[in-house]
């Protein structure tokens, strides 16, 4: 099933209860740069807006910080399928975390959830992904704050797969300026702008 933006805020909102106003907040900048990026690449915009409003709706059971905060895009899927939730959607929950958990972090790390790959695999999926990445707290940030941070705290290789996320999107043909906060549609060969 499909929500509105009204719907979507209100889901959010019933299941994170108390701390609706923090993830909201965060969410709802997720949301703009995510759109702002999903407006000039190929792509569900529906499924963008929802996956952006609700992907960290495990955050009310594992916020940030907290020991087992990594096992909120697990739960956010659960409970986006209990609710019936398109599986586009449940997706960009369970896949979101960083750039995305292999296997092997899951080994190396010990992250008590079932042994599989969490990456980002549809376009809709890395846009909200790469959005999350570039939001600390309900600010937009460029792309420098998600590497630096990933590559301090977790290393080289989840630093890595930022860098790759961002020049997938920019291999679509487009400029991601988040230096400036636009986004602005460009023919990288070219130069010039696709309007």
């Amino acid at each position: 099933m499909l929500l509105s933006r009204e719907d979507s805020i209100a889901l959010l909102k019933k299941v994170t209860k108390e701390n609706f106003d923090g993830i909201y907040k965060h969410s709802k900048a997720v949301e703009t740069l995510a759109l702002h990026i999903a407006s000039l690449v190929e792509c569900n915009n529906d499924i963008v807006m929802m996956g952006s409003l609700l992907h960290d709706i495990g955050r009310h059971k594992h916020p940030p910080k907290s020991n087992n905060a990594i096992l909120h895009g697990v739960e956010g899927a659960r409970i986006l399928k209990e609710h019936n939730i398109d599986e586009r959607v449940v997706m960009i929950t369970q896949n979101h975390i960083g750039a995305g958990i292999t296997v092997r972090d899951i080994e190396k790390q010990k992250i008590p959830i079932p042994k599989q790959d969490y990456l980002p695999i549809t376009i809709e999926e890395k846009i909200v992904a790469y959005a999350d990445n570039c939001v600390k707290y309900d600010k937009i940030c460029n792309v420098d704050y998600p590497i630096t941070r990933f590559h301090n705290s977790l290393g080289v290789d989840h630093a890595n797969r930022v860098i790759l996320l961002h020049n997938e999107l920019v291999n679509l043909g487009y400029k991601i300026d988040i230096y400036n906060n636009t986004i602005e549609k460009k023919n990288l060969i070219t130069g010039e702008n696709n309007d």
